[in-house]
């Protein structure tokens, strides 16, 4: 089996309703979805998240020139040859990006070849794994009353079964983020569990005593990214102020960026996500590092293929995964999808189809791409 074709697309998939976090207006979700077809009529898919064409300029210019001809089975040797090729300009973000949207297909055929579901291919563990429901934007709408509007968002996750709910600290008013906490803790009451995700917003150490007190008071059970990534040492300070366990890691690429957050004993929880750490190959290896170090985790969006993943760990490692609905209104690539995943009374159950978990509607995607 040898790989004839590659096709790189983008797609953008504006949102019914723009929303605002503490870094800015989201509009918009943009992808970069690929399509790697073999001599003997496998298709495999992969995807990440982006902005621009830089990504597919990087497959069709730097990337898809050392994997046409090889034998997509030899996915560790595919991973190095990329890697190492864009190692001058690469390391981090976009063409680790590339390269994750790239090994996710290349696995995704691997998959079909051997007619298993990527859980069964890695060994398979779980048949379910418990979901918590993502969400809690700010709108960019005037008029709406943003403390009712989060009440009534919980209310719906608390009547649909979930456990467990994570929400935005908006970056816009203070005041009015720990007012839409209360409010959603009062919604879910003690025993569900309530994140909350500051998306890198907190600028300036000498302000997070007073958050942290307030938080701490409200009772959450995790606050995610209050600073940017690679502010290790601030957030190491950070988390000896607080009983709070910090959560990291959706824009953290490599094994390699992996290690730093564990020599610095900085974080309490890891949230890789395979599209942007460098895709499935890069994700076994950092699942190994937190296993070692009975790290928990709990990965980051796409749950279609982090289930897949979860699903070949026990619980003790993976403990839940983020869930959106992708058919909804904020990770929107569920649109594109033949199959898009619904949770049922908080967990998703593990589809048996071979592949990856993700198969696209070639039709939609030319409906969206950027020309």
């Amino acid at each position: 089996m040898k790989i004839k074709k590659i096709e790189a697309k983008i797609v953008s998939i504006p949102l019914d309703k723009p929303k605002v976090i503490a870094t800015g207006p989201i509009i918009s979700r943009e992808y970069l979805i690929t399509k790697i077809t073999t001599d003997n009529g496998i298709v495999g898919w992969g995807m990440t998240f982006v902005s621009g064409n830089s990504a597919k300029e990087i497959i069709e210019k730097k990337l898809q020139h050392l994997l046409l001809d090889k034998d997509p089975n030899y996915v560790e040797n595919l991973w190095e040859k990329m890697f190492y090729s864009t190692l001058k300009w690469g390391r981090r973000g976009i063409y680790i990006r590339a390269i994750s949207a790239i090994d996710i297909a290349l696995w995704d055929i691997k998959c079909k070849a051997f007619n298993v579901s990527l859980s069964k291919l890695l060994g398979g563990y779980r048949e379910a794994i418990p979901v918590y429901a993502s969400g809690g934007y700010c709108n960019l709408k005037e008029g709406v009353n943003e403390v009712d509007a989060i009440a009534k968002e919980m209310q719906e996750h608390v009547r649909q079964g979930f456990s467990a709910a994570k929400m935005k600290m908006s970056g816009v008013d203070l005041n009015l983020d720990i007012e839409r906490i209360k409010a959603a803790r009062e919604v879910l009451g003690e025993k569900r569990k309530l994140y909350i995700d500051a998306n890198n917003g907190w600028k300036l150490y000498q302000l997070t005593p007073r958050i942290i007190d307030e938080l701490e008071e409200i009772g959450i059970d995790w606050l995610e990214e209050p600073f940017m990534p690679d502010a290790i040492e601030e957030t190491a300070r950070l988390r000896e102020k607080t009983t709070i366990p910090i959560a990291t890691g959706e824009l953290l690429s490599t094994r390699w960026d992996f290690k730093q957050l564990l020599d610095s004993n900085s974080f309490d929880i890891w949230q890789p996500d395979v599209a942007v750490l460098g895709g499935i190959t890069e994700w076994i290896k950092v699942m190994a590092m937190a296993l070692i170090w009975n790290i928990p985790v709990a990965p980051h969006a796409l749950h279609e293929i982090h289930l897949q993943l979860a699903a070949a760990c026990p619980e003790s490692q993976v403990y839940v995964i983020e869930y959106l609905d992708t058919t909804g209104d904020v990770f929107n690539y569920g649109k594109l999808l033949k199959k898009p995943l619904k949770a049922k009374k908080g967990y998703l159950h593990v589809p048996e189809d071979p592949g990856v978990g993700i198969e696209f509607d070639e039709a939609l995607i030319d409906q969206y791409e950027v020309k």
